[in-house]
This record gives structure tokens, C-alpha cells and sequence, in this order.
């Protein structure tokens, strides 16, 4: 059989594909309405539509409908058509939402080409009040990096798909046999650990995947359940 080849990817590249992850939103307010910023991963097989270069205090970024977009993160309608006054951005960066301006800085068009270097594009949704808008942004993964450490970004988190069925051997406890009394068991036997991982109200805790999760095995009529919790604050339910 032969190999599979898979070609390299630049370090910094993978880095920002991994902050973006499935996406990540950001909520704001505007013109008296809440709003949400909202980046996707790109699907597979979609044309790329940027056209926009703007210069940014995270870094160069590229939109398509650059005008629709800024108007909804916004208070003032933004145009792209005539002659590019530095006031004129001024004041649209400052009339910006304030958890988008934080982040971004005086926002302002470009006349360049993409920089060198590999793009990681992104879908991009607007929403303000009844109004939507959606694009498509493609920046250098150090812009990226830069503005999704900003702490207004929440994550998308998607459950696992059902078809991946992941086996885990979990330790309940310890406990040292000799090779006799090893083979002396029959199906059936009792056997408690001398360290358990488990108290007899069903809490505990687990290592899995390098990780050490809080664990609680709770019982629904036939079935048995184990809730597994992590420091990040997600919980999954087994």
C-alpha cells in the first residue's frame, strides 16, 4: 500500500486554525440592538470572496462586503466609494462597538496586495436587530492569533458525532493479586480495590486523555451513567 503524503503546514498556520476552532462568537450592542459577530471555518470546496484589504491594530485583514459588514458593528453607515479621508476612518473606528474597537483599533482600507505568506479564511455572520449580513475574512495567522486573544471571543463547542464511538479503558481503582489469586477468580467474585477511585456515593475522579476529571456515576432506571467534568468548565455526560 502506498503512503499517504501529506503535504507540510506552517506552524504558524495550524496555530490560528486551532484558535478559530469551530468558530467563535462575540456579542456587542449598536444602534440600541444587541448584535453577535460570528466566525466560521470555511466548507469545504468554497470559492474564496475577499476583496478588501484593511489595515487593523491586530494586523492586516481582508473582507468581502466590507461596507455591509462595518455598518452593522457600528453606529455610522460605512462606504467604500470615493476618496479615502484619514478623519473619515477615524471616525468610523471610533463609532465602532466597543467590544469590536477594542481589539481592532482604527480601522482603515488598504491598497495592497495579499500579504506573502498563507491565508486562513473564515466565514464571517453579522447580525444586529433584524438585520444579517454574511461574508468571508481571510487574514495571516499572526492577525488571527492576535485578535482571537481577545477575552469578549466565546467558543463554539459541537458534540462529538454520534458514529465516533471512542473505547477508554477507566481505572476504578488499584488493587495487587498474586498470579494464584488471580486465577482463582471466577465470574462473579467481589472484588474491592484497596485504592479506589470511586467513593460509595458514586463521585470521584478519573485520568483520561492526560487529563484528571472530576467523575459522578449516577443510575436511570436500567442504565448507568457516568458525568465526566474538566477545569475548562465543559461537561459530558457517558
Amino acid at each position: 500500500m502506498k503512503p499517504l503524503a501529506l503535504g507540510p503546514i506552517p506552524t504558524a498556520l495550524a496555530q490560528a486554525s486551532r484558535a478559530l476552532g469551530a468558530g467563535v462568537t462575540l456579542n456587542f450592542q449598536a444602534r440600541g440592538h444587541d448584535g453577535e459577530l460570528k466566525l466560521l471555518p470555511m466548507l469545504p470546496g468554497a470559492p474564496s470572496m475577499v476583496e478588501t484589504w484593511l489595515h487593523t491594530s491586530v494586523g492586516p485583514l481582508c473582507l468581502s462586503d466590507a461596507g455591509a459588514v462595518l455598518s452593522l458593528l457600528g453606529e455610522l453607515p460605512v462606504a467604500f466609494e470615493g476618496d479615502d479621508q484619514p478623519w473619515y476612518w477615524q471616525l468610523v473606528s471610533q463609532r465602532l462597538s466597543q467590544g469590536v474597537a477594542g481589539a481592532l483599533g482604527v480601522i482603515c482600507p488598504v491598497d495592497r496586495d495579499a500579504p506573502a505568506g498563507a491565508l486562513l479564511h473564515a466565514r464571517l455572520h453579522v447580525r444586529l436587530g433584524d438585520e444579517r449580513v454574511q461574508a468571508q475574512l481571510a487574514a495571516p495567522p499572526e492577525t488571527w492569533l492576535n485578535w482571537l486573544q481577545a477575552p469578549e471571543w466565546q467558543r463554539i463547542r459541537t458534540a462529538l458525532h454520534e458514529a465516533l464511538v471512542l473505547q477508554v479503558p477507566l481505572q476504578l481503582g488499584r488493587l495487587e493479586l498474586s498470579a494464584e489469586q488471580l486465577a482463582s477468580l471466577q465470574p462473579g467474585d467481589i472484588v474491592l480495590p484497596t485504592q479506589a477511585s470511586f467513593t460509595c456515593a458514586g463521585s470521584g475522579h478519573l485520568e483520561l486523555a492526560s487529563r484528571y476529571w472530576a467523575a459522578q456515576v449516577s443510575s436511570r432506571g436500567e442504565k448507568l451513567f457516568l458525568h465526566l467534568s474538566h477545569e475548562e468548565g465543559g461537561q459530558h455526560e457517558h
